[in-house]
């Protein structure tokens, strides 16, 4: 059997497991695994965005928002709600193209006529419906809803902001 270049990237492998595991003390828990569900800290990507690493009550207030909702662009936040795929889960109106497996988001636009985001151990529980809780909840649906559905999408601070900007416009 010829190891052709099997083998030097096989020694390779090796040496970095080695090194990561020496770097690491090779006996801590590694923070979070595939067997897990993925929280806020290990699957976000912003420019600072910063939540508390235990539990948190009362929701969601213990993840801070960490940007300028009001710098949000509609149109950018538009143009992600194709590109990351929200639009394979969610339509904007009633009947309208995209997923249904996600709850419909007309109206989330407006807090009068739809005062709660889902969230909570059943449906009839919630979240006030503000700019700042849509923000929290596009960033790190699993810590606002535990088990939801909903995948973490890496969107940098600015993206969600722009996606919240979006999603306001939709009364």
């Amino acid at each position: 059997m010829r190891w052709g270049l099997r083998a030097p990237v096989a020694l390779v492998a090796i040496a970095l497991s080695l090194i990561l595991i020496s770097a690491c003390g090779g006996e801590e828990e590694a923070a979070w695994s595939w067997d897990e569900e993925p929280t806020p800290e290990t699957v976000a990507v912003s420019d600072s965005a910063t939540a508390k690493e235990e539990a948190c009550e009362p929701m969601p207030d213990c993840i801070e928002v960490t940007v300028d909702l009001s710098r949000g662009n509609a149109e950018n936040g538009m143009e992600l709600f194709e590109d990351k795929g929200c639009v394979a889960c969610h339509q904007v109106e009633e009947d309208g193209p995209g997923g249904t497996i996600g709850p419909l988001l007309a109206g989330i636009g407006d807090p009068a006529g739809r005062p709660m985001l889902a969230a909570g151990d059943d449906e009839a529980a919630g979240i006030p419906n503000t700019p700042e809780n849509i923000w929290r909840w596009v960033q790190f649906p699993q810590k606002i809803k535990p088990g939801t559905e909903m995948a973490p999408q890496p969107l940098t601070e600015q993206e969600a902001a722009d996606l919240v900007a979006y999603l306001q416009t939709l009364k």
